[in-house]
C-alpha cells in the first residue's frame, strides 16, 4: 500500500518477510508509459539469504583488505621507526661517548630526515668544539666538568700535589737563529711528545709558558705514588729527547736540550679569574719552588733535579744523588736537592757507587774537610770524568783549602736568581 500511496520513489521494505517459499526483502518501484502516465508498480521479492550471503563476501572482502592495510601499515611503520631509531640510537652512543670524552669517532646516522641530520651536524658541531676545547683545558678537568654536571665557578682549594716545570735551554738563541716554520716543527715535535709522556703517567698538563711546560700530579683528583710517576715522566721525556734530537740532526735542525725541576707541596689548585675567564691551575709557594728548582740545573749543569720532599717518597724507587743543600730565590731556608738519575728498575749499571762517593764528598765537604772532600769528588771524576757537579764542587775545594771560609759557614749556596 505505501508503493501505490508513493508512485514518485522506489520503496524497499525494511523489514523480511517470511512464507512458505522463505524469507524475503520486497522492493517496489513506479513504471509510467512514454507520454509518462502511471502505469503501475514493479515489485520485486530477493531472496534474504542472498543479501545475507552478500552481506558476509562484502564482510569477509572488507576484513581481508583492512587486514592487508594493516600489514603494510604496520610494515611501513617498523620501516619508517627503523629509519628514524637507528640514527638516533647511534646519535646516543655518539653522546654518551662525548659524555665520557671519547671525541676520534664520528657517528654517520644516513637517515633522509632532516630533523635527525640537523641533530647530528648540531652533534658534530659541539664535538669539535670540544676537542678545540680539551686542548686549551686539561682533558680530566673537562671530564670531571660534564660529569658533576655543574657550571665551573671561581673556587680553589689547598691540595698536596706534585708540581713539574720543564725548560728548554737557551731557547731565545734557538728561536732566533731559524725560520719560523722550522721552529713551529721543533715546538709541535717537543710539546707533542712530552704532553704525551705527561699524560700517559697520569699529569696533568696545566699550562706551556713560552717553551715551558708546568704539570702537576695529585689534582683534580688524588693520585699515588704521584712523586714516583712525575720522576718516571721525567726521565721518559730525556729518553725521547735523545730520539726526537737525533731526527732534528738528521733533518738538519738545531737540537733542543731541557732541563726540569720536581717539587712536592701543598698548593692552592682550582680556578682562578674571574666569573667570565677562568684558568684551572695551581698557585702558591711550593709552585714558586718547584719553577727554582728547575732553574737551578743551569748551575749544576744537570737536566732533571728533585727536592727532598719528591726524594723521601721515591728513595726506594730511584737513583738520586743529593747533589747539594741551597737557599733558591726568595727563600731564606736551605734545601736538599737531588738529581734524579735513573729508575731502579731499569735493566742499567746502577750509579749506586757514584752515588754513594759523592754524597760521602759532600758530608766532608760540609763538615769543612775540604782536602778529603776533593779527593772523594777526584774519585767522582774518575768514575764520571765530565761529571759537572763534581767539578763545581773539586774548584770550590781548593778555593777553600787556599783561603778557609769564615766562622759560622754551614755549606748553603745561596741562588740570587731564578
Amino acid at each position: 500500500m505505501q508503493a501505490f500511496s508513493n508512485k514518485t520513489g522506489i520503496y524497499i521494505d525494511d523489514t523480511f518477510t517470511t512464507d512458505q517459499w522463505g524469507t524475503w526483502v520486497s522492493g517496489f518501484a513506479p513504471f509510467y508509459t512514454s507520454d509518462g502516465k502511471f502505469e503501475g508498480i514493479l515489485g520485486i521479492d530477493i531472496s534474504a539469504q542472498h543479501v545475507k550471503d552478500y552481506q558476509a563476501k562484502t564482510m569477509q572482502f572488507i576484513l581481508i583488505f583492512t587486514v592487508i592495510i594493516i600489514v603494510i601499515v604496520l610494515i611501513l611503520a617498523v620501516f619508517l621507526s627503523k629509519r628514524i631509531t637507528t640514527p638516533l640510537a647511534l646519535l646516543e652512543k655518539d653522546l654518551n661517548k662525548i659524555q665520557h670524552l671519547e671525541l676520534d669517532e664520528e657517528a654517520e646516522p644516513h637517515t633522509a630526515f632532516r630533523e635527525i641530520n640537523s641533530i647530528n651536524n648540531t652533534v658534530t658541531n659541539m664535538k669539535r668544539a670540544l676537542k678545540s676545547f680539551r686542548k686549551y683545558v686539561p682533558a680530566e678537568l673537562v671530564a670531571q666538568l660534564i660529569d658533576s654536571h655543574e657550571e665551573a665557578v671561581l673556587r680553589v682549594e689547598r691540595k698536596n700535589i706534585t708540581m713539574l716545570f720543564s725548560d728548554i735551554e737557551n731557547f731565545t738563541v734557538l728561536a732566533e737563529s731559524i725560520s719560523s716554520a722550522d721552529l713551529i716543527e721543533i715546538m709541535s715535535g717537543y710539546f707533542g711528545g712530552l704532553s704525551q709522556i705527561i699524560l700517559d703517567n697520569h699529569g696533568v698538563v696545566d699550562k706551556y709558558i713560552g717553551d715551558a711546560i708546568m704539570a702537576f700530579w695529585g689534582a683534580p683528583h688524588a693520585l699515588e705514588n704521584r712523586e714516583y710517576y712525575a720522576c718516571k715522566t721525567a726521565l721518559e721525556c730525556m729518553a725521547y729527547l735523545e730520539t726526537f734530537n737525533a731526527e732534528l740532526a738528521a733533518k738538519g735542525l738545531p737540537t733542543v736540550h731541557t732541563r726540569m725541576g720536581i717539587h712536592t707541596g701543598e698548593a692552592l689548585v682550582g680556578n682562578i679569574g674571574y666569573d667570565k675567564r677562568l684558568n684551572y691551575t695551581a698557585i702558591g709557594d711550593s709552585v714558586n719552588l718547584a719553577s727554582r728548582i728547575e732553574g737551578i740545573n743551569k748551575f749544576y749543569h744537570t737536566q732533571v733535579m728533585i727536592s727532598d720532599t719528591v726524594y723521601r717518597q721515591v728513595s726506594r724507587q730511584v737513583f738520586a744523588r743529593k747533589l747539594d743543600c741551597v737557599v733558591v730565590k726568595g727563600k731564606k731556608i736551605g734545601i736538599d736537592v737531588y738529581q734524579l738519575m735513573s729508575l731502579r728498575t731499569q735493566e742499567q749499571e746502577s750509579p749506586l757507587k757514584v752515588i754513594t762517593l759523592y754524597e760521602e764528598a759532600m758530608t766532608e765537604f760540609y763538615a769543612r774537610h775540604f782536602e778529603k772532600a776533593l779527593f772523594l769528588f777526584e774519585g767522582v771524576l774518575e768514575l764520571l770524568p765530565d761529571d759537572e757537579p763534581s767539578k763545581i764542587q773539586c774548584e770550590l775545594c781548593r778555593r777553600y783549602i787556599a783561603i778557609p771560609p769564615e766562622e759560622g759557614w754551614t755549606g748553603l749556596r745561596v741562588f740570587d736568581t731564578k
